[in-house]
């Protein structure tokens, strides 16, 4: 079986494309009435997010039982916390620290994250906030000499 060669020309088009305006060949009153439109389902969908945040939030503080809660700052050992009743929030945390300290690594890079501990990127950022990337980095003194020396032969540089 044969694979048919891509199609990368940009005249080439994609079966139900055939129709399409692009953006920049719409009026400007066309142009405004589809950002109009996208706005008003950005503004949505940030709404939905929210609301969603803030029931989230309430959940997490409800006491998983009735009467008096307790919070992590009064419990003394996780065998005093199983039956503890903690807001759901609270009890989370106890739980994914117990599966921290049972070797669970996603727990543990979850905490050391969320408490500040999370290590830096691989990439070098500079005090002027610009972005530190050195393909050469891995190589040595002599090695650098010896690609230099390489690009100078085949480039004929004096």
């Amino acid at each position: 079986m044969v694979a048919k060669p891509k199609k990368d020309s940009p005249d080439d088009t994609r079966p139900g494309q055939e129709n399409l305006i692009p953006f920049d060949k719409l009026t400007q009153n066309e142009q405004r009435k589809i950002a109009k439109k996208g706005g008003k389902a950005s503004g949505e969908a940030r709404r939905k997010k929210r609301n969603l945040r803030e029931k989230f939030e309430i959940a997490m503080s409800i006491p998983l039982l009735d009467g008096s809660v307790v919070t992590i700052d009064d419990v003394d050992s996780f065998a005093n916390a199983k039956n503890a009743n903690m807001t759901l929030e609270d009890r989370m945390i106890m739980q994914i620290t117990r599966r921290a300290a049972n070797g669970d690594i996603r727990a543990y890079e979850l905490i050391r994250d969320q408490i500040g501990q999370k290590p830096a990127d691989k990439n070098d950022i500079n005090v002027n906030g610009t972005l530190n990337i050195n393909p050469f980095s891995d190589l040595t003194t002599d090695e650098l000499r010896e690609a230099l020396e390489s690009i100078k032969r085949n480039k004929k540089i004096d």
